[in-house]
């Protein structure tokens, strides 16, 4: 699940261009237009100071991607933790998507039942 993190992770800084003064939030098209060009790169934007943004080609997708990263980020910090270690390589990371990609339906569909029983 790692796979996705590892084609690598844009990153977005409101004060880069929209000046130190901001709340860090999305709040107009120009800025919406700056993110989006981090996203044409990586499916994930690490926002500073704020979060992320994941995209997905369908809202199942997106949510998979979401809970995985955070997920396999906290995986990936306790493994540097450890020392040198050997991250995927570029081939590994789109094989482990590709094997992946079809069974967000099974995740999405327990979540799905999960939410629903409550």
């Amino acid at each position: 699940m790692v796979g996705l993190l590892g084609h690598g992770v844009s990153i977005f800084d409101t004060a880069e261009k929209f000046g130190k003064d901001t709340d860090l939030l999305i709040t107009d098209m120009d800025m919406a237009d700056a993110m989006a060009d981090c996203l044409a790169k990586s499916d994930i934007v690490l926002m500073r100071g704020h979060g992320a943004t994941l995209c997905g080609r369908a809202l199942p997708e997106a949510v998979y991607r979401a809970i995985y990263a955070e997920l396999s980020a906290q995986i990936l910090i306790q493994a540097a933790s450890f020392g040198n270690f050997t991250a995927l390589t570029a081939g590994e990371c789109a094989a482990t998507v590709k094997r992946i990609s079809p069974q967000i339906g099974r995740a999405w569909d327990l979540w799905v039942r999960e939410v629903e029983r409550r």
